[in-house]
């Protein structure tokens, strides 16, 4: 599993540094790509994702990170209220923020 994980957030990484080539890549394996917002989603979610956004490494979770993540969900009516983090992450299971 930490092999699989690895190379998952090697390729975020990746992605997150090369948005248009990630995008193209996407384009050329899914046929409903539009690869200008595709590269611009990547290009907003490296904000949430990367140290310099997050405060935290890449991969890693926190439970105030996740809540806040889950008061954003609310407020937008996609996740019932009163959810807590640990009702989501298994925090034995990810990285360390």
């Amino acid at each position: 599993m930490k092999r699989f994980t690895d190379a998952l957030l090697k390729g975020l990484e990746y992605s997150l540094a090369h948005t248009k080539e990630a995008a193209e890549i996407l384009e050329r394996n899914v046929d409903a790509t539009n690869p200008t917002a595709a590269a611009a989603e990547l290009e907003l979610m490296a904000g949430y994702v990367t140290p310099g956004g997050s405060g935290t490494a890449l991969g890693t979770l926190n439970s105030a990170r996740v809540a806040r993540s889950i008061a954003i969900l609310e407020r937008a009516g996609a996740l019932r209220q009163g959810m807590t983090p640990e009702q989501i992450i298994d925090f034995d299971l990810v990285p360390k923020a």
